[in-house]
């Protein structure tokens, strides 16, 4: 419990705050406004600059909602932090494991619409697919019994295109009407981050490795410590001339020294075992 203040306290206090600048008497009463309450229950709404103690009745409000566990405010979910996912859960009433699936979904969405502007300023050759053919989307080649026919009605005549060209990768061109080594190049221009380019194309990190690989001869490794985490994609396939388990770049393993003692440990446990 606060002492008790004495009338020559508060009369020292009222005189001084009176013979302040305007500007200092807004912060006192801002300060007071958000102490005026105590207790779990409180809430400082930054729309009104004061403390809330019941539920809020101003409808005009953009946060507003019929909700007297949130205190009719969307906002009230925030607590003393930010937090943009509970703000989506409050506002559509899901769980924040959903509101955080949604909000992935409208990052991916700008980031796709963000490439294809990329696309367009870049001037890439634009093509459409066309399903429902026995020509294979690959190769081209015409063929009366595919390896496989996609959902979508697209052929692909063996099982060597398919492996060129997955499921994934022709999503990507029937979406940006490109091919993908255009539509990867132009990726990673734009975005320069592996995770960024993965949310853009919606395509799993290790499977866009592969592809950036497979059709521009990046290395997995070249990324960086976006892929650090991706320890099977690292391993070397062919013997090399040093003595490494999984090869980085000389540079990054002078940045990063936990890199080079986990080369050390697997090079310990390949040989031991």
């Amino acid at each position: 419990m606060a002492e008790s203040v004495t009338k020559e306290e508060v009369r020292w206090f009222l005189n001084d705050f009176m013979e302040s600048t305007p500007a200092v008497r807004a912060q006192v009463l801002s300060q007071l406004r958000r102490d005026q309450v105590e207790g779990s229950s409180a809430f400082y709404c930054e729309r009104l600059g004061c403390t809330l103690a019941v539920s809020c009745n101003l409808k005009a409000c953009d946060f507003h909602c019929d909700d007297k566990k949130l205190q009719n405010c969307r906002l009230s979910v925030r607590g003393k932090d930010r937090n943009e996912i509970a703000d989506i859960a409050a506002a559509f009433k899901v769980d924040e494991a959903e509101a955080k699936g949604l909000l992935a979904d409208v990052f991916m969405t700008l980031r796709e619409a963000s490439l294809q502007e990329a696309m367009d300023a870049a001037n890439v050759n634009r093509y459409t697919l066309m399903p429902h053919t026995n020509v294979c989307v690959v190769c081209g080649g015409v063929t009366d019994t595919p390896y496989q026919v996609t959902d979508d009605g697209f052929t692909y005549c063996r099982k060597d295109c398919f492996r060129e060209k997955p499921p994934n990768l022709l999503r990507v061109e029937c979406v940006f009407r490109a091919d993908v080594r255009y539509v990867l190049r132009v990726a990673l221009n734009t975005f320069k981050q592996i995770p960024m380019i993965a949310s853009a194309l919606r395509i799993q990190r290790s499977s866009l490795l592969r592809h950036y690989e497979f059709y521009l001869g990046i290395k997995p490794h070249q990324f960086g410590i976006d892929v650090a985490d991706i320890i099977d994609l690292l391993r070397t396939r062919k013997p090399t001339t040093f003595d490494d388990f999984i090869a980085f770049d000389r540079n990054q393993l002078l940045q990063y020294p936990g890199w080079k003692r986990l080369e050390d440990m697997a090079l310990n446990l390949a040989r031991n075992l």
